[in-house]
Order: C-alpha cells, then structure tokens, then sequence
C-alpha cells in the first residue's frame, strides 16, 4: 500500500516538475526580450523628455517675447532641470536675470553654465565681458570668468 502511494505522490510531482519546466522556458524566453524592451522604453524616455524641454523652450521664448519675464524664467528652469547642458536655456536665463528680473548671482551662473555648454558660441565673448565687468565691479582679482 506504501508503495502505490508513493507511486501516486511520484506521478504527481513529476506533473509539477513538468509544469514548472514548461513555465520556466516560457519565462527564459521572455526574458530574452527584457533587454531589447528596457532599451525601447529608455529610447521612449528619452524622446519624451527631449519634448518636453523643447516645450518649456518655446513658452519661455513666448513668455520673453510678451514680456512676461518671470514666466519666461520658470520655462527656462524647466528646460534646464529636464536638459542641464542646454546651452540656448542658460543663455535666456542669465539674459532674463541680468536685464529684466535683476539678479546678478544668478545671472552670472546662468552665463558661466552657458559658457561650460557652448564655449565656441558666437556671443561668448559678449557673455565673458558680461561676467568679467561683474567681477571687475565687485572687486575681483581675475577678470577670467
């Protein structure tokens, strides 16, 4: 009687052992797409905040171009939290913060991290007189920015 109970419990677990088997290659192949899967959603991802930066891009240049400087300025940040290196963003920032919102700190970081971004831009040495006037005005040893 032992035997045919044992047998039975056999038959059983050997029912399981095929049912896990079979659900473990389902899983092992499905596994197989995670990378390629991961990689799309990193892609979606990216695409998305790109979008969504050069959204707050457009409405601070709306904002600037309809004189609402403190609306601008929140745009801007937004593009610059989402984007750190956008250089065009840090430009518009230190323009806002040193002509219409005065503050000449952030001003001044604004144009320094515009520089780091786009040290070649066209405008750079406007920017560097900008910064190295500041610097002379307050004192400063160094007119390097």
């Amino acid at each position: 009687m032992e035997l045919s109970k044992l047998q039975q419990r056999f038959g059983g677990l050997q029912d399981k052992y095929t049912g896990l088997l079979s659900e473990n290659k389902s899983l092992a192949v499905r596994a197989t797409k995670v990378p390629t899967e991961v990689t799309t959603l990193a892609r979606e991802h990216e695409r998305l905040v790109k979008d969504l930066a050069d959204t707050h891009y457009n409405m601070g240049v709306i904002f600037a171009k309809s004189e609402e400087y403190a609306r601008a300025a929140k745009e801007f940040e937004m593009v610059v939290e989402l984007k750190p290196d956008d250089a065009d963003a840090h430009y518009n920032l230190g323009l806002i913060y040193a002509e219409h919102l005065p503050d000449r700190s952030r001003a001044l970081d604004s144009f320094r991290r515009y520089l780091e971004a786009n040290p070649g831009a066209k405008d750079a040495t406007r920017v560097r007189q900008y910064i190295a006037s500041w610097r002379a005005w307050e004192g400063q040893d160094s007119l390097e920015p």
